[in-house]
């Protein structure tokens, strides 16, 4: 079956560590989108696809187009897809949420595949992903909302035996303030 998965959380809490932890040993695209504009985002996407398939880039101009191309190479071989940054590609053209939505319903079911979608924008990814508004309601199959690890959570990750070294780590690896 397919899967469908966003993550979200804000910047610098791991996700994208997250990300290739899982996904470094199964097959997968990682894209990374930018602000840039849409003609060299769809540029570097449709590359990365065609390097992950040993393909040469095809000429694609447009996102459909290019999720096309994408679910036509997914049915010969499952693979992870993982966009980071997505509020970034949903700035470029905001009918993105509405073809991805039209990849998942008709494309990624035809394969074993995964498509996640992640974004530091909460705001964002609630709107256009989550939200009743967007194309994409509905449709995840998980939905993770990584917040920064509490102090107990670190503490128990990593046994220390001196509360103050332990204290000194979790602020020095950037431990949010406890209000």
């Amino acid at each position: 079956g397919h899967d469908f998965v966003v993550v979200y959380g804000r910047r610098r809490v791991g996700k994208t560590a997250l990300l290739k932890e899982f996904s470094d040993d199964r097959a997968h695209i990682y894209y990374l989108a930018a602000q840039e504009s849409e003609n060299r985002q769809l540029t570097k996407f449709v590359k990365q696809v065609a390097d992950h398939f040993n393909d040469r880039s095809p000429a694609i101009d447009t996102w459909p187009e290019a999720f096309e191309y994408l679910a036509e190479c997914l049915q010969r071989e499952a693979a992870i897809v993982a966009i980071d940054e997505f509020p970034y590609l949903v700035d470029s053209n905001d009918s993105i949420p509405s073809y991805l939505q039209s990849f998942v319903d008709e494309r990624l079911a035809e394969t074993e595949s995964m498509l996640i979608l992640c974004g530091s924008s909460i705001g964002v990814m609630e709107s256009e992903v989550l939200g009743h508004e967007s194309p994409l309601y509905g449709r995840r199959s998980v939905q993770i909302d990584l917040q920064p690890f509490s102090f107990g959570d670190a503490r128990l990750a990593i046994q220390y035996d001196d509360i103050t070294e332990a204290i000194r780590t979790y602020a020095v690896t950037g431990g949010t303030p406890m209000y």
